[in-house]
């Protein structure tokens, strides 16, 4: 149900507090108004509000002897009643809930406070409604229900062989290490990586791109989301690497490239952070838009390659740089999704940039096989039991 459709009745003997409720309430809600007890309910029963905010403290009848009377009525017994008042006394609390009403806001009230009450009590009315009728729909109602569940069992069970095919086909040609392990090593690179999706389909990715015999690109991403989502625009974005001369673009151009393909097609909230590189001898320009800066692991130091950009698919023209990095026998770039840093452990706690940077320095120089492992031990044990939130990958490379 729209909010507009639905209406509040508020009772209350001051003229103050009735006009700012309708302040607070009246651009969400319909309302109506009344100042006395005993007439407030006769307007009950005449307009049928689909919730009743109700002063306790009022001449004549206050606001527990109204509420009797508006549930002793089987016209408007089940119309949700909350308290405001002033009085905070544990026995009026409990006198209010043992009347039948399902909430009290103290006075003075806050709007965020009053508008998050409302809003919860107007859901519980509607869900309660929602009840009544379902349970009061015939045993033909309960067989179409049982015959729609079976054709969404069968529709679920279908579209998972389909994402499963979608993850056998997405690992074959966006995620496959073999061919990128190959590539980069005919560059003079030894490659390797652990990727862990969040679901069947994994939103991260990455594509070889073979240059010449000695010189290739390595396309890196994370797409905004996950699942059947991210795969198709990661499967966009593998036809137009795959279109994109062999030599001519530097790594900027080729970010660029595959933002101006995806800017026009991306959902509104979605994006797609991404890194360029390109090897050839024992230089690695990189291209970065938006993911974890690199980090470079050389014989003596451990430190971040500052290079900044904004993530694809959002602007039309975002400001890329690239940066070039030296590389010598044994020293190493490693590449990673915000998903390793921002992996949370059963307290909700996130594992961070700098907590990971300090492990990356305590095993430098281990061999990339340890060195993988450890971080994969390290990701688990941080995690404990706490169930991923995002896809998690991360590339080791290294000079041979």
């Amino acid at each position: 149900m729209d909010s507009k459709d639905v209406r509040i009745l508020v009772i209350d003997d001051e003229p103050v507090n009735l006009q700012l409720m309708g302040y607070m309430l009246k651009p969400m809600y319909q309302t109506a108004f009344s100042t006395r007890g005993s007439k407030a309910v006769e307007l009950t029963k005449k307009i049928q509000p689909d919730l009743i905010l109700l002063d306790v403290m009022m001449p004549e009848m206050d606001g527990f002897e109204v509420c009797r009377n508006l549930k002793a009525s089987p016209e408007t017994s089940n119309i949700p009643v909350i308290f405001l008042t002033a009085k905070i006394e544990k026995e009026d609390i409990i006198r209010g809930f043992s009347l039948g009403a399902v909430d009290y806001i103290t006075k003075p009230f806050r709007k965020e406070e009053l508008m998050a009450r409302v809003k919860t009590h107007i859901r519980l009315r509607h869900s309660e409604e929602a009840l009544r009728i379902a349970l009061a729909e015939s045993e033909s109602a309960k067989e179409k229900a049982e015959s729609a569940l079976k054709q969404n069992l069968k529709m679920q069970e279908k579209i998972n062989k389909d994402l499963e095919a979608g993850a056998a086909i997405q690992k074959k040609f966006l995620t496959g290490q073999q061919e990128t392990s190959e590539l980069l090593n005919s560059a003079g690179f030894n490659f390797i990586v652990y990727n862990q999706p969040y679901s069947t389909v994994s939103g991260d990715f990455f594509y070889p791109k073979n240059i010449n015999s000695q010189v290739c690109g390595l396309f890196f991403a994370d797409t905004c989301g996950h699942g059947l989502p991210a795969a198709l625009i990661s499967m966009r974005i593998l036809g137009l690497l795959q279109s994109l001369p062999v030599s001519d673009l530097s790594p900027c151009a080729y970010l660029q490239a595959v933002n101006q393909d995806i800017s026009d097609i991306m959902p509104p909230g979605r994006f797609i952070t991404a890194e360029y590189l390109v090897f050839q001898d024992s230089q690695v320009l990189i291209s970065n838009a938006g993911q974890p800066f690199p980090v470079f692991i050389s014989r003596d130091n451990i430190k971040e390659i500052d290079i900044k950009g904004a993530p694809l698919g959002v602007l039309d023209d975002p400001v890329l740089s690239e940066a070039g990095v030296i590389i010598n026998s044994g020293e190493r770039i490693i590449l990673y999704s915000d998903g390793v840093i921002e992996i949370e452990n059963n307290c909700g706690q996130m594992l961070g940039r700098q907590q990971f940077l300090e492990f990356l320095k305590t095993n430098a120089l281990d061999d990339i096989d340890t060195l993988k492992s450890k971080i994969i031990n390290m990701l688990d044990e941080f995690k404990g039991d706490a169930h991923d939130t995002d896809d998690i990958t991360f590339i080791i490379i290294e000079k041979k």
